[in-house]
């Protein structure tokens, strides 16, 4: 396969590292030569749901904050588990002494409802963290609407809907509409889907996101190809602006 070439930075949003509960995995070398082959200039990676997490997820969290030092390419977040309340305020912190930019939430895995999180993103707020990357889908726990009242309690911190709420995706919409600090990752949502979210929000409210090893670079960048057809201005926006504009920076 060939490798495209840019020129301007390209930034991926969501992926993970680890072997997940339910088989799916991905190591570092082959998240390396993807980064290389599809040229993205900077990766927000994190923790999957792996078979040996530690307690809320201090063993991959490791992982991925020696890989961030190795790699400047890479934006590491911690993976926290709110229902490990005295573990996730600890870990919370030793990531951020890592140098880790952000949190990943993830309502399904961790089965954890919004009241239930409250107090862990309080923390996060406290802490200053600029963005937390919450799974989202039609699933219980994981339904945006829920999540709203968050949103508004937190407006510090910018939130990433990964997968724009699949079955969910119209009131995923909807609520990035309503708050200012909401934004959408279009992983594995459907080229229709990704082509209504973009006409319904706008592309200030997109980001790329590949959710490697579930979806791949390939597919969701030919997802962007046909959405954004030769629409320069958007691409810059939800593959440059918005993510440098949401993390502060790269």
């Amino acid at each position: 396969m060939v490798k495209r070439r840019i020129h301007s930075p390209r930034v991926d949003m969501h992926v993970h590292l680890g072997h997940s509960r339910d088989g799916a995995k991905l190591a570092w070398p082959e998240i390396q030569e993807m980064l290389d082959r599809y040229s993205i200039s900077h990766a927000v990676m994190f923790p999957v749901d792996d078979v040996k997490p530690g307690p809320s997820y201090s063993y991959l969290n490791t992982q991925v904050a020696d890989i961030m030092d190795k790699d400047k390419r890479i934006i590491g977040f911690c993976r926290l588990d709110p229902k490990q309340p005295e573990a996730a305020s600890k870990e919370l912190i030793r990531c951020l002494k890592r140098g880790m930019r952000g949190v990943k939430l993830h309502p399904r895995s961790e089965d954890f409802s919004p009241p239930e999180a409250e107090n862990l993103i309080a923390e996060i707020e406290k802490e200053k963290v600029a963005t937390v990357v919450l799974h989202t889908s039609h699933e219980h726990h994981c339904h945006p609407l829920p999540w709203e009242r968050v949103f508004a309690r937190f407006k510090k911190i910018s939130f990433i809907l990964a997968h724009a709420g699949k079955d969910a995706y119209r009131e995923a919409a909807e609520v990035a509409l309503r708050c200012p600090n909401v934004y959408l990752d279009t992983s594995t949502v459907s080229y229709q889907r990704t082509s209504f979210l973009l006409k319904k929000v706008g592309a200030d409210k997109l980001v790329f996101a590949s959710d490697m090893p579930y979806s791949h670079p390939a597919m969701e960048l030919l997802k962007f190809d046909l959405v954004l057809e030769n629409n320069n201005a958007m691409r810059k926006k939800i593959f440059e602006e918005n993510p440098k504009k949401i993390l502060g920076g790269f």
